[in-house]
């Protein structure tokens, strides 16, 4: 077997030189179309909407979907079971200071 010759090592760089350029384009090219997708579909971070839902988005707060403990004269909306269990377990002034 003989060594490898120049001419073998460069038609390898070549080779691996357009195998890298062309990787890179594609990459690139796929980076382009998504991010263009991505303005394409995107509707919400327009000001228009941003305001709309600043303005006249509200947060619906439905006494079936929350607990509410109403200690001391003191109300308190609890939006998970698990935090309105502990909250029973606190002693009465750790429970006004919450």
């Amino acid at each position: 077997m003989s060594a490898p010759s120049h001419d073998d090592d460069q038609l390898k760089l070549e080779i691996f030189d357009s195998f890298s350029k062309t990787v890179m384009r594609n990459a690139s090219r796929n980076f382009a179309a998504a991010a263009k997708t991505r303005k394409k579909n995107e509707s919400v971070n327009t000001d228009i909407v941003q305001y709309i839902l600043k303005t006249h988005g509200e947060n619906a707060v439905y006494p079936s979907e929350h607990f509410i403990d109403a200690g001391n004269g003191y109300c308190c909306v609890v939006a998970t079971e698990w935090l309105y269990q502990a909250m029973l377990l606190l002693p009465p002034k750790q429970k006004e200071v919450v």
